[in-house]
C-alpha cells in the first residue's frame, strides 16, 4: 500500500475488438468474477475497432459490472486498435488480452505479485490454453502440437522464468509496462485486419524492447483459455495463417542473404518452399499429420515470404 493508504500499483487491461459481440460479452462476464488484486487498483479499456453489431450493446450491460471505459477506433486492424488503448490506458502496466479469451479468477493477481517480486521487469506474459469448440477433425487433434502457435497455444511450464526472444508470450495473455509500450507502438503494417492474416506486431515491440535492454518474466498462475471457433479448426484456415506469416516475416525483415536472387528472393527459400511443398503432398498420403502438418507450414510460410519479397521489390 502507498503511505495514504491506497493501492501501491494502477493496472489496465486493454481489449481490442472488432464484431464479435458474443464473444465479446462472454469475456467480459468472466472478467467480473476476477480477483481484485490486493493493494492494487485496475480498469478495463475495451477499443471498439468500428465495430457495425451488438458490440455496444454489450458494453452498455458490463459498465456497471466492470471498471469499464470505452475507446473507438475508426482505422481498421488490430495494430491500430491496440495503439488506440495504449494512448486511452492510465496504469503503469497494460494487461493485454482479447475479446475471445476467458481468464481465470486470479489472472490479475498472479500477474501483480509478479510485478512485485520482479519490479524491474517491462514485460509478463502467462500461458494460453486452447479452447477447440466442439470435436476437432482427428488430423487437428493428432497434431496438435505441431501447429498450436497458429492457436495462440503458449506453455512454458509452472516455474516462474525469465522471459527471452525465444520465450516471447502472445497478445492474447502478455503485459507491457505502459512508458516502454509508447515507446514501442504497434506497426499498422502488421497485425490482423480485414481481409489479411499478418501478424509478427508483437514480436517486433516485445524484441525492440528485450534489445533495448528491457527484461520479462513468464508468470504461470496467469492463465487464461482461448476460443478456438470451428471455421478455424480447418486447413484452410491454417494455410491462411501461415501464409500471413511469410508475408508479415518478408514485411519485419530484409530478404535474407543469398548470392543468387529470383524475383527478390534467394535462390534457397524457392528451393525450401517447393520441397516442403512436395513433402507435404507426399505425406498426405503417406505419413502421419504430425510429419505432414509441419511440411504444410513451411511451404506456406515459405510461399508467403516469396510473394512479400517480390511485393517488395
Amino acid at each position: 500500500m502507498s503511505e495514504s493508504g491506497g493501492p501501491s500499483m494502477h493496472l489496465t487491461v486493454a481489449i481490442c475488438t472488432w464484431n464479435r459481440a458474443d464473444l465479446l460479452r462472454r469475456t467480459l462476464e468472466q472478467l467480473r468474477h476476477v480477483e481484485s488484486p490486493a493493494g492494487a487498483s485496475w480498469e478495463l479499456i475495451v477499443v471498439n475497432n468500428n465495430c457495425t453489431d451488438d458490440t455496444e450493446a454489450v458494453l452498455d450491460e458490463f459498465c456497471p459490472q466492470l471498471p469499464l471505459r470505452r475507446a473507438f477506433e475508426v482505422k481498421p486492424g488490430l495494430s491500430n486498435a491496440r495503439n488506440a488503448a495504449m494512448r486511452a490506458a492510465s496504469g503503469s502496466f497494460i494487461i493485454w488480452t482479447d475479446d475471445d479469451v476467458l481468464v481465470a479468477p486470479s489472472w490479475l493477481s498472479a500477474y501483480a505479485d509478479s510485478m512485485r517480486r520482479h519490479p524491474e521487469c517491462d514485460i509478463f506474459g502467462g500461458p494460453i490454453e486452447p479452447w477447440l469448440d466442439g470435436t476437432p477433425p482427428r488430423w487437428l487433434e493428432r497434431g496438435f502440437h505441431v501447429v498450436e502457435t497458429a492457436y495462440a497455444a503458449r506453455d512454458f511450464g509452472r516455474q516462474e522464468a525469465p522471459i527471452t526472444a525465444g520465450s516471447l508470450p502472445f497478445g492474447a495473455n502478455m503485459v507491457v509496462r505502459r512508458e516502454l509500450q509508447i515507446r514501442h507502438p504497434f506497426d499498422p503494417d502488421l497485425g490482423r485486419a480485414p481481409g489479411n492474416m499478418f501478424g509478427y506486431e508483437e514480436t517486433k515491440v516485445l524484441g525492440s524492447i528485450l534489445r533495448e535492454g528491457g527484461t520479462g518474466w513468464w508468470v504461470p498462475d496467469a492463465r487464461v483459455r482461448h476460443f478456438i471457433p470451428r471455421p478455424r479448426q480447418t486447413l484452410r484456415y491454417l494455410l491462411g495463417y501461415w501464409r500471413g506469416n511469410g508475408l508479415s516475416r518478408a514485411r519485419l525483415y530484409p530478404a535474407s542473404p543469398g548470392r543468387f536472387r529470383v524475383l527478390g528472393s534467394p535462390c534457397w527459400l524457392w528451393r525450401d518452399a517447393t520441397t516442403s511443398t512436395m513433402l507435404s503432398l507426399v505425406g498426405l498420403v503417406a505419413y502421419a499429420p504430425d510429419r505432414w502438418l509441419g511440411h504444410m507450414r513451411d511451404a506456406a510460410v515459405s510461399w508467403g515470404e516469396l510473394q512479400g519479397n517480390w511485393e517488395r521489390n
